[in-house]
């Protein structure tokens, strides 16, 4: 039986702060990254990138940026619904 390694050091622990940025920019390939990382001295392959961006991706293959915009949607038509319900109330005093 296979265990999943919960917290064994990778090769790519101390570029992780760049590809978390990099990732909230909306960047959801290994390749822009993979190389931008090369040039920092990284010695991993792109698969290496490609396995740590693809824990973040959700299961229905949507990016990050897709889900933050539709999280965002909703928040707003939340905050429309709001509003107007605050106004009928308004209205009805």
């Amino acid at each position: 039986m296979l265990a999943k390694a919960i917290s064994r050091a990778s090769i790519l622990d101390p570029y992780k702060p760049c590809l978390n940025q990099r990732r909230r920019d909306g960047i959801d390939n290994a390749a822009a990254p993979h190389a931008e990382l090369r040039a920092r001295g990284f010695t991993g392959e792109a698969q290496a990138v490609r396995r740590y961006l693809r824990q973040f991706q959700p299961a229905d293959g949507r990016t990050e940026v897709e889900c933050l915009a539709i999280d965002l949607d909703l928040h707003l038509v939340g905050e429309q619904e709001l509003i107007t319900s605050t106004a009928s109330l308004d209205v009805a005093r």
